[in-house]
């Protein structure tokens, strides 16, 4: 898709989101993402951007429908997540993905189930004393890189990045099978996925510090 269409076409979907509210309500999240001034504002650079990952209309629309039918926080976190990576803005990098694709990194394109990353994210495990195949990935070297996740929310947030329609999947960096429990594999040589662990490589130690400490919002 061209930008224009892009821009044309998540405007649209927000003005659905909006017509399906009662009178006089408003939805903080869809406002946001009308801001040009925060990093969660899709703009005309936002668009610019996703215009060179081959962006299709039906991929768009799993994220921002026509209908408004959606979770306003689906996109407000898809929208985080690119402009945060196209301005390196590591403390708007949302800690879930974050941890989660260099979790995908470690696994060495071997793919990780939702409750291996679970157990990754957070260091715990969903049920008591039945651990996940985490292909021997360090949580504490993680923990080096990344701050852990909480965790009550895990496995949504995990759904919304990751899952049978999350943004990570919808912009090619990965791809999931299966539902409940799905299985997720890291595509290397997609355009945002070289640009997040180019950030990561070269990240300052006050860069790491900024995504470490990252998360009283961003990642919930």
């Amino acid at each position: 898709m061209q930008a224009s269409k892009i821009l044309a076409f998540v405007v649209a979907s927000l003005r659905a989101i909006d017509a399906r509210l009662n009178p006089g309500e408003t939805n903080s999240r869809c406002n946001a993402m009308r801001d040009e001034n925060r990093i969660y504002g899709f703009t005309q650079k936002t668009a610019n951007y996703l215009a060179q990952s081959g962006l299709t209309e039906v991929k768009l629309s799993a994220i921002f429908p026509e209908s408004g039918k959606i979770n306003p926080t689906v996109p407000y976190r898809f929208t985080q997540f690119v402009n945060a990576l196209h301005a390196a803005t590591y403390g708007q990098i949302d800690r879930t993905t974050a941890r989660a694709l260099l979790a995908l990194r470690a696994a060495n394109g071997q793919p990780l189930n939702r409750d291996a990353l679970a157990n990754l994210l957070t260091g715990r495990v969903k049920i008591e004393g039945v651990c996940p195949n985490t292909r021997g990935i360090s949580i504490t070297g993680l923990d080096k890189l990344v701050g852990r996740i909480g965790r009550d929310t895990v496995e949504t947030q995990l759904s919304r990045s990751f899952g049978e329609s999350g943004f990570c999947g919808v912009l090619g960096m990965t791809e999931s099978k299966g539902k409940t429990n799905f299985s997720v594999s890291v595509n290397p040589e997609n355009l945002y996925v070289k640009r997040f662990y180019a950030l990561i490589d070269g990240a300052t130690k006050g860069q790491l510090g900024e995504l470490f400490n990252e998360g009283k919002g961003a990642s919930e």
